[in-house]
């Protein structure tokens, strides 16, 4: 091998590895992208979760107000506490630990 031969080689190697750093930055770059994206969605989120706890507040409320049956007690009060439960549960797993269906 003579030194024009290496010459092109590395300058080949150096191209690759340029190309693949790229690469891996435009990667990273959407990764970011991806996670700004999804923390922005968070304002929409809040306003539904808002509007959603006040329907469940109003609806155990009436029931408890207008009713005197424990099996409905026990069902407009257990069900959103049992999904609140589990949303807690979910939320304090940790992203390792929940699966995405």
């Amino acid at each position: 091998m003579n030194g024009q031969t290496i010459a092109v080689a590395l300058g080949v190697l150096a191209g690759l590895v340029l190309m693949w750093s790229w690469a891996a930055g435009a990667r990273a770059g959407r990764k970011v992208q991806k996670s700004i994206h999804h923390a922005g969605r968070t304002g929409n989120n809040a306003a539904r979760i808002l509007a959603t706890a006040a329907v469940v507040v109003g609806v155990q409320w009436a029931i408890v107000k207008l009713s005197a049956d424990p099996v409905a007690w026990v069902i407009v009060l257990g069900v959103p506490a049992l999904i609140a439960g589990v949303t807690v549960a979910r939320m304090l797993a940790g992203p390792d630990d929940v699966v995405r269906v």
